[in-house]
């Protein structure tokens, strides 16, 4: 069940379990409690010759534990005490409040877990160590995808080949994907530390046929010094150099990357980032700061109201992932450049349709003319083959007469 204002609630999916021993000593009662699904028992010796059942019910707000039934259970020199009340872990990541039943807190860390020891009196900063191992087996798989779809596009747009020319070989639209790719490849990645990043000094190199390599041994020179840059790869990063504020990107398609200064003046209530007005909004104990300036539109700062600082930084990193998934997204949207090269194909198809029905029409019509004029020639030679017959006969007739 669950404790509100020191009142139990059983919960009604479950039954009340009955524990009934005819003089027990601690250690059957102790056995016979730990049998009941939910619950466990042990003797602890608290001093000499002197000890307690402790019993511990699973964690989580919802198993709280009543024992009752036995007038005889608080005398007799014995009393109850509740140790530890049946709650939640609560914790806050970046201004997301998470509740679990137990200590270990899964799902909320890329590729980790936390363990909850204390209670915080302040926000505090967490880390984690990164495995090489992992990290070098996630980008030998993306050099290989990207390999793959270099050559597919290299060969599609090829101009001349063993096969011939490939069937994309006069569409600029489809090279300029090819072109994009690359180019993301070679731009430095921003907002992930104090310089920018670039996939050359992770040992991520481009070759002339547009392939990439990943160079193991840099790459392992590279994470031995800097394993967090490694996941600016595939993992974006919004950040405060300040603990008590919590950002957020909806929709990194139009977000700058890089890293920002932030101000507040505490006697006007004016806030800025990279020198733009934020609006800020309040809700209980927290404000809310946000822009509509260019490329910080989908961007938000929380912070409680006690804690504003007057000046800090704001980075926000855009990963090599969500930026090539955003491209494939624009590409393949209903205006992207595949939709649009797929619709003029089904324009052409449609034009090449209309005008060989039009030549079939026209086909039927000159055929149609030359029958007519086919027939009528006929007509024609067969008159004039009669007529002279009929003359060929008047001359042999007129002959014959004058012989």
């Amino acid at each position: 069940g669950s404790v509100a204002d020191n009142s139990f609630t059983a919960d009604t999916n479950r039954s009340a379990v009955t524990v009934s021993l005819t003089a027990p000593t601690l250690e059957e009662l102790a056995a016979e409690l730990t049998s009941k699904s939910g619950v466990t028992a042990e003797i602890v010796q608290t001093d000499t010759g002197e000890y307690s059942l402790a019993i511990y019910s699973d964690t989580g707000a919802s198993n709280a534990l009543s024992i009752s039934g036995d007038a005889t259970i608080n005398t007799n020199n014995y009393s109850t005490v509740q140790k530890l009340a049946a709650q939640n872990s609560k914790i806050q990541i970046n201004g997301i409040e998470i509740e679990r039943q137990t200590n270990e807190v899964d799902g909320v860390l890329a590729g980790g877990s936390l363990s909850l020891n204390a209670v915080t009196a302040s926000a505090i900063n967490l880390s984690g160590k990164y495995s090489h191992t992992e990290a070098e087996s996630k980008i030998l798989k993306f050099v290989d995808s990207f390999n793959e779809l270099n050559t597919y596009l290299t060969v599609k747009t090829s101009r001349s080949g063993s096969a011939g020319s490939g069937v994309f070989a006069t569409e600029a639209a489809i090279k300029s994907v090819q072109s994009t790719l690359n180019s993301i490849l070679r731009a430095p990645l921003k907002g992930f530390s104090s310089e920018d990043v670039n996939l050359s000094e992770m040992g991520i190199t481009t070759n002339r046929d547009g392939s990439i390599t990943l160079n193991k041994t840099n790459f392992k020179t590279f994470f031995d010094a800097n394993a967090e840059n490694v996941m600016s790869l595939g993992e974006n990063s919004f950040t405060s150099e300040d603990v008590n504020l919590s950002v957020s990107v909806s929709d990194t398609a139009s977000q700058k990357a890089g890293t920002f200064a932030f101000a507040y003046n505490s006697g006007t209530s004016a806030a800025t980032l990279d020198g733009n007005t934020l609006t800020a909004s309040v809700s209980g104990t927290t404000t809310t700061f946000t822009s509509s300036a260019p490329g910080f539109e989908t961007l938000s700062i929380k912070v409680e109201t006690s804690n504003i600082p007057s000046s800090t930084t704001v980075s926000i990193g855009v990963s090599t992932r969500d930026t090539f998934s955003r491209l494939i997204s624009e590409l393949l949207s209903s205006t992207g450049t595949i939709k649009n090269k797929e619709k003029e194909y089904d324009n052409s198809l449609a034009d090449y349709s209309d005008q060989l029905t039009e030549l079939t029409v026209r086909e039927e019509s000159v055929r149609s003319r030359y029958l007519a004029q086919f027939t009528e020639m006929e007509r024609t030679v067969t008159s004039l083959k009669s007529t002279g017959e009929y003359i060929t006969a008047i001359l042999d007739a007129w002959n014959d007469q004058n012989k």
